[in-house]
């Protein structure tokens, strides 16, 4: 397989240096140990700097291909190890680790000489003494649990997050502030995340797991999650699904979460509304499902599905308590009022009975939702595969591409059109579910499906980026036809 990228990449490569992008082998970089990327925790929403790691394993032929590759510049000793300055970027090594690093012009250098120095004597300090960090090992073992667990995994791409290191909050954001008093100590203490991805015929997918504190494991221990409800997908009518979402939650964990972490009381200040949240969260029972379907058969009635052109919307829910759900749909009619001297809006109807509602931006829809029986068999296959799990999402992106296709097309050439038709086509559906709670850890799965099922998933990405470097550097389409596959 020829890829345009890669041969305009080799041909702007220094001669010296080709060999070691026709034969990776010759870097030095013992290639079986993998690439490390590192995005280091930045508190004050500054641009993070990633550091790209490797293992040597020759560091011979390290120092021989950084020669080749910038002849111009010079291999400089640094503590026990080498080190190479190029421009903003560093690529530091010894026998133990190779690093690449960038400059950051946010940074501060040890012993800070600002004025004395000029802009690239400070930088090539600042690199220096950043490489210089990065290669001396650690006194301490790291003997994090997660990372050393997730290491041990097979996978074509490992990833871990330390969300304990979160960045400054806005000034005077109420809701964030909110937010951060639930995750204070309860949400985000200890908390990392982990997963898996794998390149697989015709899909990506990614396996993941959040860690969790003793403090927040209790609780979904206390209130442990409900798979999700199939029988309210199955009461949605026939028709080609957009988007389905069905999950179950519990409103008693989230209402001792606002209690615990003092949330609640803040959300309820902010409210125009009397009524408070632990008035509202017992009103259902926590299992919901939202829909969007384009269906062919609308009722004569129904004007407003026929202006949507057959798309519908839906989100429904069971009830818990009938006295707490008439306080809350009451809640929603009247913002419906107070919006009604604005601009004209949709306006949702709800409807319920004593154990279920439903709410539409189709009266007509909604109605029809609480009179079916549940039989839809399509809906059912839809969810079937997920119908142990406590949530499960599904798009279908060769739809919703094909509408921004429409949109992306105007004003295109014909070519153009072609090659954006080419890249939206690709891809089927994204798919994720999860939630189950097990072993101090909450644990998803995320599915980019691909209309491809026979090809390799990274192969057909790869073909993707090439196509868009075809584009952006005005590549012909005869070109493509020639190197891409049938």
């Amino acid at each position: 397989m020829k890829y345009k990228m890669f041969e305009d990449l080799l041909r702007k490569a220094p001669e010296q240096g080709k060999e070691f992008l026709n034969n990776p082998s010759h870097t030095g970089i013992d290639l079986s140990k993998g690439f490390f990327v590192v995005i280091p925790a930045n508190k004050n929403d500054k641009k993070p700097q990633p550091v790209f790691f490797a293992i040597p394993k020759d560091t011979a032929q390290i120092a021989l291909m950084m020669r080749k590759l910038n002849p111009e510049r010079k291999i400089v000793k640094l503590g026990n190890g080498k080190l190479m300055i190029d421009n903003n970027i560093a690529t530091a090594w010894n026998h133990d680790v190779l690093v690449i690093t960038g400059y950051d012009s946010t940074a501060k250098t040890v012993n800070d000489t600002k004025g004395q120095l000029s802009a690239d004597a400070m930088k090539v300090k600042q690199l220096t003494e950043k490489c210089k960090s990065l290669l001396t090992k650690r006194q301490a073992a790291f003997n994090n649990e997660q990372l050393l667990s997730l290491l041990s995994e097979q996978g074509d791409v490992l990833f871990w997050t330390d969300n304990t290191m979160q960045a400054q909050s806005q000034k005077n954001n109420k809701a964030m502030d909110a937010l951060a008093m639930m995750n204070k100590g309860l949400m985000r203490k200890g908390n990392y995340n982990t997963g898996i991805m794998n390149f697989e015929n015709g899909k990506v997918v990614a396996n993941m797991k959040q860690d969790i504190p003793a403090s927040l494991d209790s609780i979904y221990k206390k209130y442990p999650l409900k798979n999700l409800n199939t029988s309210l997908v199955q009461k949605l009518p026939t028709g080609h699904p957009i988007v389905l979402c069905s999950f179950s939650i519990s409103p008693e964990m989230l209402l001792e979460n606002l209690a615990t972490s003092g949330a609640g009381k803040m959300l309820d200040s902010m409210s125009k509304q009397k009524t408070k949240i632990e008035d509202l969260l017992p009103a259902i029972k926590g299992d919901l499902t939202m829909a969007v379907l384009k269906t062919d058969n609308v009722a004569d009635e129904d004007s407003f599905t026929k202006n949507m052109n057959g798309f519908q919307v839906f989100m429904a829910g069971t009830i818990n308590d009938k006295e707490k759900f008439k306080n809350l749909s009451n809640l929603v009619n009247s913002k419906k009022q107070d919006s009604g001297t604005t601009a004209k809006k949709p306006k949702p109807s709800i409807l319920s009975n004593d154990s279920i509602f439903v709410l539409s931006l189709s009266p007509i829809a909604a109605q029809k939702f609480m009179a079916s029986v549940g039989t839809n068999a399509e809906m059912a296959k839809l969810i079937e595969p997920y119908k142990n799990y406590p949530s499960a999402l599904v798009i279908d992106l060769r739809t919703v591409l094909g509408f921004v296709m429409q949109s992306a097309a105007k004003g295109k050439s014909e070519e153009q059109a072609k090659q954006a038709s080419e890249v939206m086509s690709t891809f089927d559906k994204m798919v994720g579910y999860g939630g189950q709670h097990d072993n101090n850890s909450i644990s998803s799965t995320l599915e980019l499906v691909l209309v491809n099922k026979d090809e390799n998933s990274l192969k057909q990405f790869l073909n993707l980026i090439d196509l868009f470097y075809s584009m952006k550097h005005k590549g012909s389409t005869a070109y493509n036809d020639r190197v891409r596959p049938n």
